[in-house]
């Protein structure tokens, strides 16, 4: 499989700091599979530019778990102390009735690699 970003690039040249270094192989090779799927197999040498991207991807990866990662399948949006109430936030996930931020924010990845990196493919 391949990896798009080390660690080092990630909290050096990206200036990352939301994925701690033990998780962080887990996410880079996932956002890696991710952008392999966007260009159909189609990177064939690693800029910095692809990997910038793949730090992209996988800070929203780690986001979006983090807001999954409680018990109920969201994110708390409020909660009361007297008489115990909660409420979870289920639009943590981008999906079509996402905002245009919600959208916009998962999908800086893509665009980046549509400004910058496809350009003559």
């Amino acid at each position: 499989m391949n990896q798009y970003a080390t660690y080092q690039f990630y909290t050096g040249t990206f200036h990352g700091s939301l994925i701690g270094a033990d998780e962080f192989d887990g996410y880079i090779v996932k956002a890696s599979a991710f952008l392999d799927g966007i260009t159909f197999g189609r990177i064939a040498q690693v800029t910095e530019d692809i990997s910038a991207a793949a730090c992209a991807v996988a800070e929203q990866m780690q986001t979006i778990q983090s807001a999954y990662s409680d018990s109920s399948g969201g994110s708390v949006a409020a909660e009361k102390t007297g008489d115990e109430s909660v409420n979870y936030n289920a639009a943590a996930v981008v999906s079509p009735t996402s905002s245009a931020a919600e959208r916009s924010s998962f999908s800086a990845a893509v665009v980046l690699f549509k400004e910058k990196l496809m350009v003559g493919w």
